[in-house]
């Protein structure tokens, strides 16, 4: 009996250690390292995102962790080029020529003049040739570092240009 005890012992001490041992290596495996959106900001990481975004659904808390990755990147690239947007004359305008200036991909420049700041002024002339003022926000520290965590961005009191 006493043998039949030992062994079974060690081989649950054996399987313990074994679990624990693959768990800890998980931790630290690059691999299954997800990069927060401040430590992008902050390390200047070059940031590429090739297509549409994978995130299904804003509301979603539970992301895969492709999905995760692909959130703190777009987040940390907007966050870099956000801080190069400001409203002046009622438009949006952006003082950066390259991703290269800010270490992102050209095509995710490319997209984000597009989408953020040609598409919002668009939007803006659209108001506009309807007879009404468009009520706009410059972007301000607060929105930047929303973009930087899980907090949504609410707004304040806006502009009509």
């Amino acid at each position: 009996m006493t043998r039949k005890f030992f062994i079974s012992a060690s081989v649950a001490i054996f399987m313990l250690c074994s679990c624990s041992s693959q768990e800890q290596t998980q931790e630290h495996d690059p691999e299954y390292y997800i990069p927060t959106r401040t430590e992008l900001v902050e390390n200047n990481t070059y940031i590429e995102l090739p297509g549409p975004s994978l995130k299904k659904n804003i509301l979603i808390d539970s992301l895969t962790v492709e999905e995760t990755i692909y959130d703190n990147k777009l987040r940390a690239a907007l966050y870099r080029f956000y801080k190069h947007v400001k409203l002046e004359d009622g438009y949006f305008k952006c003082d950066l020529k390259s991703g290269e200036e800010i270490n992102i991909s050209q095509e995710l420049f490319e997209r984000f003049i597009k989408n953020h700041v040609d598409g919002f002024n668009k939007w803006i002339d659209e108001v506009h040739s309807q007879g009404r003022k468009a009520r706009v926000e410059d972007i301000t520290e607060e929105y930047l570092e929303c973009l930087l965590d899980k907090r949504v961005y609410v707004r304040g009191e806006g502009v009509e240009v």
